[in-house]
């Protein structure tokens, strides 16, 4: 009952927010545009943190066949049996 209530509610304002209006926003553009100077030096940022998460991760893997070949061996065997259910040939 409250969830629906709440979807209710929730659905009424967003409709309220969302009718059509006059609004121009070019102004607003071009000051952002003059605000911020988007380039692609701005995106190197983002480039090292996924290289540094994807070479962690391979770390971790090589750590792991050298620390606990083991658990490496189980864990896979486990996943080719659960793949093996999901796509059977």
């Amino acid at each position: 009952m409250l969830t629906s209530l709440s979807l209710v509610l929730a659905l009424a304002v967003f409709w309220l927010l969302g009718r059509s209006g006059s609004f121009d926003a070019s102004a607003k553009l071009v000051a952002i545009e003059h605000a911020f100077h988007i380039t692609a030096v701005l995106f190197l940022p983002l480039v090292r943190v996924v290289a540094a998460i994807f070479l962690a991760a391979l770390v971790g893997a090589c750590l792991a066949m050298a620390v606990a070949p083991e658990r490496v061996v189980a864990f896979s065997a486990r996943w080719r049996s659960t793949a093996a259910m999901v796509c059977p040939n």
